[in-house]
């Protein structure tokens, strides 16, 4: 699958795009189309929770995910997942796609059918002490 806004999506978030991608082909469903401005939420969030030492979807500031990606110039239908990966753990991304597959709420959202965007972020840092790796991946329509 070519990479759309390839430039906004290091090599390793384009593989969580991929992946993604390949569990919603598994299901018959359409295929999500990776967006600049989604990537940049879900950059700017990531970074966030590494700062305040916190896996969370709502906003630093106390918004919420919805009014995150209005902000952005998403207007309806948005969903995220987050993960993170301690440093010594499998954090390539078919591995952490299949642990969110494994999560029935998680799972929903990426099989979301309404979906038709995606924007990926994956952050080295610390958090609770450890050193690792953060995900966000951002939906919308």
């Amino acid at each position: 699958m070519p990479i759309a806004d390839s430039a906004h999506h290091n090599p390793a978030e384009a593989a969580i795009v991929r992946a993604i991608n390949m569990e919603r082909r598994r299901r018959g469903l359409r295929t999500v189309r990776p967006r600049r401005g989604l990537a940049r939420v879900a950059d700017r969030h990531t970074r966030r929770m590494l700062r305040f030492d916190r896996l969370q979807h709502a906003s630093f500031d106390g918004s919420s995910l919805h009014t995150r990606l209005r902000r952005a110039g998403y207007r309806r239908g948005f969903g995220e997942v987050l993960a993170w990966v301690p440093r010594g753990l499998d954090r390539r991304a078919g591995a952490v796609v299949a642990l969110w597959m494994q999560s029935p709420p998680h799972a929903q959202q990426i099989l979301d059918r309404r979906f038709t965007l995606v924007g990926a972020a994956r952050r080295a840092g610390g958090m609770g002490g450890q050193r690792g790796f953060a995900f966000t991946v951002n939906f919308a329509n």
